[in-house]
């Protein structure tokens, strides 16, 4: 079901895609329509929308100027050789990214040709006039039009894609284009903006255009995971599902109940606490998805509430009636004056219990960890990282240390079976013969009775060493086994631990300080946690659901205890400062029923618990909750 809604002037009913007799519209103005073939993607520019269907064709739709209302276009098909996956439109043009990462410019007359021929792209953007495209080995490229310095290159336009060097060696996890602005989102959550900043767009505190990236301060710290930009107006979410908005509000499009701009990201106020999964910015008006509920907010203009007046605070889109209501927003989009709703049919319309996944949250599980093991030699000297014939490609070494990288970053606790070998390593200190016997015994056992040898010994023995000989060969076999043997291997890990980490903010740690920041420890004190809770709303420490849910916990096992702890904070094992430094807050579910699971927003250990009748439904719904899921695999 695809539903829109917003500017019907030069708008053909369905868009082209059905007659307009299947169109069906709600009391709210939202239209809505079973289209001919599965749509995966949509993508909205000013005046140009596309669709992609699920066997990669694309088609094409030029809205017409509000000058020209009465010459309603068709969408057109594009001949394309290869299968879209991806595409951005701006205000007359598009990019589109095919399977294998290749490129495609479509310009005014939907012609279409390759550029970055020869590179792997993994995501593509475009504002207004201008492009750009994050490629697999991690350079930026823009080219378009440069008037306000969106381009990121200083002075002067490009009409061929130009690397973007100030931000090489940053590794970039999303990119995004508003009308004449920029941004790029890092790995470990920095975001950098540039170009036209008359209404503060950028979020810098100013109204300065930039022609060069520079850092948003304002939203450091914020575990940003997705950027939307407008026209003048910009809009980020963050790993909890917190939404900021900053820029142009005349429309009312930043949603803070005023039409003032804002020169600094601010919290929409009204979502706070909804746990929004999807945002996306039209030209003067935002979208927010809250999966959980199946709602869409819209704050600005062209609202699809038959209302002509701006809104400047989020409200809720009546999509469809209630004979539709099985179906699940699966994507938002907006563009120009238009908002679209891509939608399916739920498979089962039960009370399903969510995910601690959530988008940008990093989640090693113990499944991941032993499939790696699984995959290297039986003699790896550092379990799935070092081997001196490493039985992993070269490239899953870089990856892994990113991974690791942000895992550190983050404050992340993952369980991972490395020796303090690695961590002196990653510190320049060099291992000994103590880190050698820790992950092989018999092995350090063996050089270590050679080591124990006296002068007199090796005499009496008739052998023809001298102790010091015997003292180089062993530290010449510990430098093999681990430097010289695995150098190779883990050069590619250390690559990718420092692309996400300062090398000289690592190096203030000591090896052991490092480990115990990363792995964490297994020293549960339950007691310390139910001491440290804080209770919210009815909640307090005698009320009868808050007393039923602890002898609930006491009465679980060890290992459901730390399924609970993995549920609460996205990790199963003890910060290295002690469970004090979990702050477990609990507060009541909003708008549930019997049948509702506890939920958990893993970034500020908030325990969300619905009010249950009996101690029972609360034990069968959070043990429930607790073995649903983990990670990104079902069980």
């Amino acid at each position: 079901m695809l539903c829109y809604w917003g500017e019907e002037e030069g708008v053909r009913a369905g868009f082209g895609l059905v007659k307009p007799g299947r169109v069906q519209r709600t009391q709210s103005g939202v239209s809505f329509f079973s289209p001919g073939g599965r749509i995966t993607q949509l993508a909205a520019g000013q005046r140009l929308v596309g669709f992609i269907r699920g066997d990669g064709s694309v088609s094409v739709l030029r809205l017409t100027p509000l000058e020209a209302p009465s010459e309603k276009t068709i969408p057109e098909s594009l001949e394309l050789k290869e299968k879209i996956r991806l595409m951005s439109c701006g205000e007359t043009q598009a990019v589109l990214l095919a399977d294998g990462g290749k490129v495609l410019l479509m310009d005014q007359l939907n012609f279409c040709r390759l550029i970055l021929s020869g590179t792997k792209v993994i995501q593509v953007a475009c504002g207004n006039q201008h492009c750009m495209a994050l490629t697999h080995d991690g350079q930026l490229f823009t080219w378009g039009e440069n008037s306000s310095g969106q381009l990121g290159l200083g002075s002067g336009k490009s009409n061929s894609p130009q690397p973007l060097r100030s931000l090489r060696g940053i590794p970039l996890a999303q990119i995004s284009a508003g009308g004449d602005h920029s941004f790029a989102l890092s790995l470990s959550g920095t975001v950098f903006g540039w170009g036209r900043n008359n209404a503060g767009q950028l979020g810098l505190g100013n109204a300065e255009n930039r022609s060069t990236p520079a850092c948003v301060n304002h939203l450091n710290l914020k575990k940003t995971v997705f950027i939307s930009c407008g026209e003048d107006h910009t809009a980020t979410l963050s790993k909890g599902g917190t939404v900021f908005t900053f820029g142009s509000g005349r429309f009312g499009q930043l949603g803070h109940n005023s039409f003032r701009d804002e020169l600094r990201p601010r919290v929409v106020a009204a979502l706070w606490g909804s746990k929004v999964s999807q945002i996306t910015c039209g030209r003067n008006h935002t979208l927010a998805l809250v999966s959980s509920s199946n709602t869409v907010y819209s704050f600005g203009w062209q609202l699809g509430n038959w209302q002509q007046t701006n809104q400047c605070v989020p409200l809720p889109v009546d999509l469809l009636p209630e004979s539709n209501h099985g179906q699940e927003i699966e994507q938002i989009a907006a563009g120009g004056n238009h908002s679209f709703a891509l939608c399916s049919q739920q498979e089962n319309d039960s009370v399903q219990p969510e995910s601690t996944q959530n988008e940008g949250i990093l989640v090693l599980e113990d499944r991941l960890i032993d499939r790696w093991i699984s995959e290297c030699a039986p003699d790896d000297f550092f379990c799935i990282l070092i081997s001196h014939q490493p039985s992993l490609p070269e490239e899953r070494y870089f990856l892994f240390g990113c991974l690791c990288g942000l895992a550190f970053y983050n404050n992340s606790v993952v369980n991972l079976p490395f020796p303090l070998a690695l961590f002196k390593k990653l510190v320049n200190v060099q291992p000994s013969l103590e880190d050698l016997t820790e992950f092989s015994p018999v092995l350090g056992q063996s050089l270590q009775s050679t080591l124990d040898y006296s002068d007199e010994d090796l005499q009496s023995a008739e052998m023809p060493y001298t102790v010091s000989v015997l003292k180089k060969f062993v530290e010449a076999y510990v430098d093999h086994a681990m430097n010289g043997s695995v150098e190779r291997v883990f050069e590619e890990f250390r690559r990718g631990f420092y692309k996400v980490c300062d090398r000289d903010v690592v190096k203030l740690f000591l090896p052991e300080e490092l480990r115990g920041v990363m792995l964490g420890s297994e020293e549960y004190d339950w007691d310390i946690l139910k001491q440290n809770v804080t209770y919210e709303g009815l909640f307090h420490p005698r009320h009868p659901t808050i007393i039923s849910f602890w002898e609930v916990f006491d009465e679980l096992s060890a290992r459901d205890k730390k399924a609970f702890l993995l549920f609460l904070t996205g990790f199963d094992r003890v910060p290295v400062l002690g469970m004090n430094q979990v702050k477990m807050r609990v507060r009541p579910l909003l708008f549930y029923t019997q049948d509702h699971l506890p939920e958990a927003l893993t970034c500020h250990s908030l325990l969300e618990l619905p009010v249950y009748n009996t101690k029972e439904t609360l034990k069968d719904k959070l043990t429930e909750a607790l073995q649903h899921k983990r990670g990104f695999w079902d069980d």
